[in-house]
């Protein structure tokens, strides 16, 4: 959603909600598009380099680090024909429509990495708490 406003700031057409289906009909498809659609990168951006950058870095930054690479690894995109990132550009513009897709890869990354292990060490934390009584 940041991507679609910061598109529409940048001189894009404003977003119109109306036609959007109710968000529980959302679930699925990102449920679908998290397992099929990008499988390979996944076990790429988050088996091998999320735990190598966790090393180093706090969960944010390197959410944001993958963000950024994962953003530069999809910028040929929006030279090759055919593509949805080559529409874009046609649309908007080549700089507004990599920027507003760098922001939303960049929360997508955010979302996969930084919230999940976040999460898991709040109920780490929890579970140790309650052992100790």
């Amino acid at each position: 959603m940041a991507g679609l406003y910061l598109f529409n700031l940048f001189g894009g057409p404003a977003v119109d909600w109306s036609g959007l289906k109710p968000l529980s009909s959302v679930f699925p498809l990102i449920i679908f598009l998290t397992i099929f659609a990008g499988i390979g990168e996944e076990f790429g951006w988050r088996g091998f380099a999320m735990p190598r950058l966790q090393a180093r870095h706090t969960a944010l930054a390197s959410s944001l680090i993958i963000g950024v690479m994962w953003s530069m690894w999809h910028m040929p995109l929006f030279l090759t024909e055919g593509t949805i990132q080559y529409k874009w550009q046609l649309e908007a513009g080549l700089i507004r429509a990599i920027l507003g897709c760098t922001v939303f890869v960049i929360a997508w990354s955010i979302q996969y990495g930084w919230v999940p292990t976040n999460l898991f060490r709040t109920q780490e934390r929890n579970v140790l708490e309650l052992e100790r009584g």
